[in-house]
């Protein structure tokens, strides 16, 4: 974090997610080690590491990455949560691990503005991912169990009660409209 002047009581969630994303694929397995021992030593604040594995391979091509975006907010085929999650990834960049734990609470609906919180701030979201985000709150639950609360926080509820959707689970879903995370992460970085 040195190149970008970050004292480590000050690091936060976000600046380890970016180092992940641009930083040396060779010091990933060595930070989780550093980060526990700054944690435990009270100089950063606990933080969590993402699955860092680092694929090969070519990022999403700026067309490919236009298509899909497109596709997930104009074809009427998508269900509106796959559009929902899909576009949290690939136009914001956000981690299935992440958008799995997200709760309702986030999303700020003023009647004319929509906005998200991705980790510590909030993001205005546009018309017309904001009308799917409005859709997705107000459907009911399409799978409950015996059980399960009627109403639930979670953004995107699971199958057990009272918990989220899994973020394997997320990524089939997301993988049958051709959207690879690791992929479409990339891309969004673009």
């Amino acid at each position: 974090m040195r190149d970008n002047a970050v004292q480590l009581s000050q690091l936060r969630q976000a600046d380890i997610d970016q180092w992940l994303l641009t930083g040396p694929p060779t010091l990933r397995r060595e930070i989780a080690d550093f980060l526990g021992w700054t944690a435990a030593r009270k100089l950063a604040p606990p933080l969590t590491l993402a699955d860092a594995a680092h694929r090969e391979g070519p990022a999403l091509s700026e067309q490919d990455y236009w298509r899909l975006a497109q596709r997930l907010l104009h074809d009427p085929d998508i269900v509106t949560v796959d559009r929902v999650a899909g576009s949290f990834v690939l136009l914001y960049g956000q981690q299935l691990s992440r958008i799995a734990a997200m709760t309702r609470s986030q999303v700020h609906d003023r009647g004319d503005n929509l906005s998200i919180r991705f980790g510590t701030g909030d993001v205005e979201v546009a018309e017309p991912l904001a009308g799917f985000v409005r859709a997705h709150l107000d459907a009911p639950r399409r799978h409950t169990s015996i059980a399960a609360p009627p109403d639930s926080n979670w953004l995107f509820p699971g199958h057990l009660p009272s918990r989220p959707i899994t973020p394997a689970r997320l990524g089939q879903r997301l993988a049958q409209l051709g959207i690879d995370c690791q992929t479409g992460r990339r891309a969004a970085m673009l």
